[in-house]
């Protein structure tokens, strides 16, 4: 969700903008038609208009076709179809897509790989089109048609997206996945900051920035998925990753955006300039809702050697369960140390084994970072808990993060998490772990899987105000889980409602119930929260709403739990409604 421009695409993209943006500016939201048009309808544009639209832009839309419909119908190709099952679990097999989504519950089982060649396979809730965007002047008629035609608009990016927020039924996307420049700035300056920066287009990933990063002895924040591109949801969702405790997130990082509002005008915003609000708003209230990022600047950090440590423990069946008990309450009681190191901490718990995959200490040795985990080692050998432990130096990032094994697929699962407060763990009477904590992690942990990317994210922290959620301040770590998607249900919609109500109801009930306040990390929960505006924006919520009606009084942006999508509902054939006219044809309400 965002990127970048030439020139030349600057002139292009006022030519063809400059028509038809006119038309939306000044509208007040009571202006805004009470439904967005699908085909079918009067309004829709003729595929005369789509193909004049398709030159405005030199050929780069995109009409859509499931990457599943090779399994189905005439176009079913055995080899083809039996080479995309195999790989479908694995975001590589989407990223290339503009339309797929990653998370496949939001495809709405449209069209399913798994089901047999001759079930429908259908766009669903696909987006209809997307625009290659190759700079300014594609992202500005990509908004002005939008806009003129009163179509659904979706901004994606590289896809990376359990809420939803990616795809939509009879939608035209803004794909932004392609806009890969990156800039070194050696010596960027303002009023609160002078060092290294780097500029990136709004597709570059965060693998990517990495790598150019190191090629000139730098380091920045990414996110632990190196196909996650930065400047859309990662960090305007807050974006965490294995250098946070050190560094702090990702949405910390930025000094600058350029970002093209509804209206299609292209502003250059900072903390300190006339749009300091809207920097704010899109440093941590969410991608899709505000603008459409081109670029964005962040910083950069002397590369160091970080250590990487990585724990493995077997949980035998037949042990009293007391004892893994007391190991994993000495392990958490350790974190707070271990993370004020600036040490990351991601582990996970499993009805069979225990995990650390990694503790990333940037700056440490191997021997600083055994020692800080020394504690829980010494408890696994006491308690004599098979396990296994190995701990390096490397000279750098990309070394270190090649060295973590990823043997598992989280886009293969529904997702929930909460946000577990550091009081938590420090609240006993002995200042360790509450009973209650431990017993709910222990609770899920026995019948599912759950893990715990642990931090503290009050390292390096900005000199302004960013909107990210205030929870993740106090929060010691952020708990994940999924539940396994089942393509193959008779009816997998009904799948999909019991795996949710299996980890709301089931797995996180404990949880909720010890930490009710905690919140939950913006890009990584449940897309069906019911207390979603202040578990997703802990108290920055109507402060957003007032950003987001300032930049888009029109609402062309919608995204799913976004600041403002409370005002739509999608009823039952796709159609994206205001509520007051949808009523009772809703199938998908934040209400």
């Amino acid at each position: 969700m965002g990127r970048i421009c030439s020139a030349q695409g600057v002139i292009r993209g006022t030519l063809v903008a400059s028509l038809i943006i006119s038309s939306v500016i000044g509208r007040h939201q009571h202006d805004v038609p009470s439904c967005r048009v699908i085909p079918g309808d009067e309004q829709w544009p003729t595929d005369e208009t789509w193909a004049d639209f398709n030159q405005s832009i030199s050929g780069r839309l995109i009409r859509t076709v499931p990457i599943a419909s090779v399994c189905h119908g005439s176009t079913y190709d055995e080899g083809k179809c039996a080479t995309l099952r195999d790989n479908w679990f694995f975001p590589a097999t989407h990223l290339p897509s503009s339309s797929s989504p990653m998370a496949y519950e939001w495809s709405n089982d449209s069209c399913n790989p798994f089901t047999p060649p001759e079930a429908p396979c259908v766009i669903g809730n696909h987006v209809l089109y997307a625009v290659n965007a190759t700079g300014l002047s594609d992202y500005q008629a990509t908004l002005a048609f939008a806009s003129k035609h009163n179509i659904r608009l979706v901004i994606r990016s590289s896809g990376h997206d359990y809420l939803g927020k990616s795809t939509g039924a009879h939608a035209l996307a803004l794909w932004t996945l392609h806009l890969k420049s990156t800039q070194l700035l050696p010596t960027f300056k303002s009023s609160t900051y002078a060092g290294g920066a780097m500029k990136i287009g709004a597709g570059v990933s965060g693998g990517e920035a990495q790598a150019f990063a190191h090629s000139h002895g730098r380091v920045v924040v990414v996110g632990n998925c190196p196909s996650v591109t930065l400047a859309g949801g990662w960090v305007q969702g807050g974006g965490h990753g294995i250098l946070s405790s050190k560094y702090g997130l990702g949405a910390d990082q930025v000094l600058e955006f350029e970002v093209v509002t509804a209206d299609g005008e292209l502003l250059t915003i900072t903390p300190y300039n006339d749009h300091a609000d809207l920097f704010w708003a899109l440093t941590g209230g969410g991608g899709g809702t505000f603008g459409v990022v081109l670029s964005m600047t962040i910083k950069t950090y002397p590369e160091t050697p970080i250590s990487i440590a990585l724990l493995t423990v077997t949980r035998p069946p037949n042990r009293d369960p007391k004892t893994f008990k007391s190991f994993f309450r000495t392990f958490l009681s350790t974190l707070p140390a271990t993370l004020d190191s600036g040490v990351t901490v991601i582990w996970a718990l499993f009805p069979t084994a225990f995990m650390i995959f990694p503790a990333a200490g940037p700056d440490l040795t191997a021997q600083q970072l055994d020692f800080l985990l020394q504690p829980t080692r010494a408890r696994l050998k006491e308690l004599d808990f098979p396990y296994e432990y190995s701990s390096n130096t490397y000279p750098d990032y990309p070394s270190a993060f090649a060295s973590v094994p990823r043997t598992w697929n989280a886009s293969d699962y529904h997702m929930n998490g909460r946000l577990i407060p550091r009081s938590l763990v420090e609240t006993s009477n002995d200042g360790g772990p509450s009973e209650e904590l431990i017993d709910a992690l222990l609770h899920i942990g026995n019948l599912a899987g759950n893990a715990g990317v642990s931090y503290n994210l009050n390292a390096n922290l900005p000199a302004h105000p960013v909107s990210v959620n205030p929870k993740l301040r106090s929060t010691i770590f952020n708990l994940a889980l999924g539940v396994p998607i089942n393509y193959t249900a008779a009816v997998p919609q009904h799948s999909y409602a019991e795996a949710h109500d299996f980890m709301n109801s089931v797995l996180l009930e404990p949880i909720k119930k010890v930490a009710p306040d905690g919140g939950a990390y913006l890009s990584e929960a449940s897309p069906y929260e019911n207390e979603w505006k202040r578990d997703f924006y802990g108290g920055n919520y109507d402060e957003l709403l007032k950003v987001k009606d300032k930049y888009d009084p029109v609402g062309l942006f919608y995204a799913w739990t976004g600041v403002g999508s409370d005002r739509w509902v999608e009823r039952a054939d796709g159609r994206l409604c205001r509520v007051e006219f949808a009523k009772d044809e809703i199938v998908h309400s934040e209400l």
